[in-house]
């Protein structure tokens, strides 16, 4: 059959109280939901009114299942005071799909004040900015320098979006689906763009301290993970050899291991929009608690109540695929054992020791233990707060009232339910995060105040003769604290964190043995580690060798290719080259604050010193643009309207691709990178596209015919003085005009033509002319 029908019945006491009303879905492949008999979601259905139980869906969900976030607040109206129903139906492509998926959660959520901001789509999206920044803003030096910095601070979408995708919330279940993860990692990197844009000018040290506290950069070289005596060297590295100093630039290996240390415990968090820090106090004074802070009132504790069985034998008649007797309310434990959580050997965090559980010498031992405690909840518990956390060694699977409720990942495979003689799969050490399974789901499991309940559980060793094993069971009431946000919440915002626990607080020695040695002592405590970074960034900000380093870049960046660090140290580069550098660099060292890039680049740009390398003829045209400029100045110059939308595709193929580069050296700031026959022609084939007189999809209102009589231009001759003054100022070469002239004048089959308006094929000619004069040489270069 093609489809099934499901319906749930839920009780609300008051709809005035629901904010937010969302419907969180995993489908395969196609569905329509109703709230009280309305139409309320759909995906995948078409246009079809009211589908039938013959009905197919229109697309296929392709190997995984579709997620969606449905929000249907819009409905809530709907919504009764006592029983109210959910009703989905699910359609498959055909009769013969290899599978069918639905998983519905109907959400309330909260609205919290705030004030509002903008965020970011989705990462094409913000490729697409990139392209309107540098295409229509008025402060164009301000838009490529946003560019720039992006670029030098490289971090990558993807990974943000695949480590927010593997978060789990509180309960220790998925965060959130990978379309919101896809969102969120796309408006950390927005974030972190928006702010090197609007301070492209400002002092360096301010740049390098966002960069170092930035979400983005944390997560991608993997700062999140650098922990006390666990130490992960690759942002202390790219700080140095890439952001700051320079390769092999008056630092050691033992610098990066030093630094990589003061660098422990900086993570991220998610934040309530309201309560965002505005940046340096987001670097200076970051929070210090994770997310979501909690307080368990236990039902379960650790602690006396339980009977236990020793898994000799099975304890009840094996039925598979059935929940044994065992665990039921009614099933009389009375010659089961007493004893105290934890249950186990070996792990030091006993209270009942089974000294009988390993095999050794003429003790055969037994790989399995069965535990059951009644409890009854207390009157007016809410069960969608109710957690079960157990920490073990090695396996268990969990029971409520008879019906299992969760199991360990290495009881995967065995067995539902797993026989007495089972053993775990892997090896998991008690003494770690316990695993939280959330209860909400079960609620029906569960019999209220005053009936009983039993909370059942089987422990499974990984062997028979392992060194230790442990049961260590708490049923919960979770409450999350006044300031909690859930990592999946869309409404809070990724920030920086210092987590004091994480961090190493032991002393370390920086550039030891130079004139710039720094001391970190070993008597900073709490968020006062913070310092032991903080520090280093800033004395980082005026070494010697970051100005160095990011003076070169700048000079790549704006003058010319033919000087590198190690050229300009050597005294091998040109010398009007290294003199721009000089200029830099003691604009850099006389500006208020110091490295004040404002003033860096005007030193680069003086026009008012007629013997500034950078106005002469030696640097004109000396660099060729990178894909993004090359589209970016042809969108500016020509004043077209161009349309985004394939804009970042188009980069792409040219060899640049903003925000998802793997490697952290950035893309190149050397022009002769960007040249290679494969990217040329992309360039030519865009150039040739955008002029096309008929189908445009570049251009939004494209009119040749209207261009020409703007600019009152008709003739081969006057379009190239035209577009010779509009793109090259007049520059281009008797060689470059007879060349441009001559493709004019030829008809494509070898013959002489005059280009006149009377011709049948004059507009899509005169498109071709301008598509040529777009992807002569001289437009390649800044």
């Amino acid at each position: 059959y093609l489809s099934f029908f499901v319906r749930r019945e839920f009780d609300v006491s008051d709809p005035s109280e629901v904010g937010g009303l969302f419907l969180n879905m995993i489908y395969d492949d196609g569905f329509v939901a109703y709230l009280n008999g309305e139409e309320v979601a759909r995906a995948n259905m078409g246009d079809l009114i009211r589908p039938n139980y013959r009905s197919k869906s229109a697309r296929s969900a392709d190997g995984d299942p579709d997620f969606g976030l449905f929000e249907i607040t819009k409905s809530k109206d709907l919504l009764v005071p006592g029983i109210n129903v959910l009703a989905i139906q699910l359609h498959n492509t055909s009769i013969t799909s290899s599978d069918a998926i639905l998983v519905p959660e109907l959400i309330h959520r909260d609205f919290y004040p705030g004030r509002e901001y903008d965020r970011i789509n989705d990462i094409d999206s913000l490729q697409k900015l990139i392209h309107a920044q540098g295409m229509f803003s008025k402060k164009q030096l301000q838009a490529v320098m946003g560019e720039f910095w992006e670029n030098h601070f490289t971090t990558d979408y993807d990974k943000t979006a695949e480590y927010l995708d593997d978060l789990e919330d509180s309960l220790g279940e998925n965060a959130m689906f990978e379309q919101q993860a896809e969102q969120e990692a796309a408006h950390v990197e927005f974030k972190e763009y928006e702010f090197f844009r609007d301070h492209a000018f400002d002092a360096f040290g301010d740049l390098l301290l966002y960069s170092a506290t930035s979400p983005s950069m944390l997560i991608y070289l993997d700062n999140v993970i650098n922990e006390v005596g666990e130490a992960n060297e690759n942002y202390a590295r790219e700080i140095l050899e890439l952001f700051a100093f320079g390769v092999d630039n008056r630092y050691t290996q033992t610098d990066i291991e030093e630094l990589s240390r003061c660098f422990t415990g900086w993570q991220i968090r998610k934040v309530r929009a309201d309560k965002t820090q505005g940046f340096p106090e987001s670097a200076l004074n970051p929070p210090t608690q994770p997310s979501t802070g909690f307080f368990d009132l236990p039902i379960v504790d650790i602690g006396s109540g339980w009977r236990y069985f020793k898994g000799m034998r099975e304890p009840v008649r094996y039925r598979e695929g059935l929940a044994p007797e065992w665990t039921r309310v009614g099933f009389d434990d009375t010659n089961w054992l007493k004893g105290a959580t934890g249950i186990g050997y070996g792990d030091e965090d006993d209270n009942t020791v089974l000294e009988d559980m390993r095999r050794r010498n003429e003790q055969k031992g037994y790989s399995s233990v069965f535990l059951r405690r009644h409890f009854t909840l207390p009157a007016g518990t809410e069960i969608s707060n109710l957690v079960l956390s157990i920490d073990y060694d090695d396996g268990f699977v969990a029971y409520i009232n008879g019906k299992e409720v969760g199991r360990s990942s290495s009881m995967s495979d065995a067995g539902t339910p797993p026989r007495f003689n089972e053993t775990a799969s892997q090896n998991h050490e008690a003494g770690g995060e316990p695993d939280d399974i959330s209860l909400a789901r079960y609620e029906r499991f569960f019999n209220p105040f005053p009936e009983p309940n039993v909370l059942s559980i089987q422990g499974h060793n990984v062997n028979f003769t392992s060194s230790d094993f442990s049961v260590l069971p708490r049923l919960v009431s979770r409450s999350v604290t006044q300031e909690s946000i859930e990592p999946g919440d869309p409404n809070g915002q990724w920030a920086f964190r210092f987590n004091p626990a994480d961090h190493d607080y032991t002393a370390k020695i920086i550039f030891e043995g130079t004139e710039w040695e720094m001391r970190i002592p070993d008597d900073r405590q709490g968020i006062e580690g913070l310092n032991d970074a903080l520090d280093v960034i800033k004395m980082m900000a005026n070494h010697p060798s970051t100005r160095e380093f990011i003076c070169v870049k700048l000079v790549n960046k704006f003058v010319a290719d033919k000087i590198t660090l190690r050229t300009y140290k050597d005294g091998s580069a040109p010398a009007h080259l290294s003199d721009v550098v000089d200029r830099a660099i003691d604009a850099w060292q006389q500006a208020e604050p110091i490295g004040h890039i404002g003033t860096v680049l005007a030193a680069i740009f003086d026009r008012s010193d007629v013997s500034n390398p950078f106005w002469t003829q030696s640097v004109y045209q000396a660099k060729v643009k990178t894909p993004v400029e090359y589209i970016n100045s042809l969108g500016r110059a020509m004043e077209w309207g161009v349309m985004l939308d394939d804009l970042p595709e188009i980069s792409e193929d040219m060899g640049m691709h903003f925000f998802t580069r793997d490697d952290p050296d950035g893309w190149s700031e050397y022009g002769f990178d960007w040249v290679n026959t494969g990217a040329i022609l992309e360039r030519l084939n865009f150039a040739t596209r955008l002029t096309r007189h008929n189908n445009n999809k570049y251009l939004r209102s494209w009119s040749i015919r209207r261009y020409l009589r703007l600019h009152d231009i008709e003739t081969a001759e006057e379009i190239i003085d035209h577009f010779d003054q509009l793109l090259f100022n007049g520059s281009l070469s008797k060689d470059t005009r007879d060349l441009i002239l001559n493709f004019a004048r030829t008809a494509e089959n070898g013959r002489r033509i005059v280009l006149s308006p009377e011709r049948d094929d004059y507009l899509s000619r005169v498109g071709e002319l301008i598509g040529l004069i777009l992807a002569i040489p001289e437009m390649h270069y800044q």
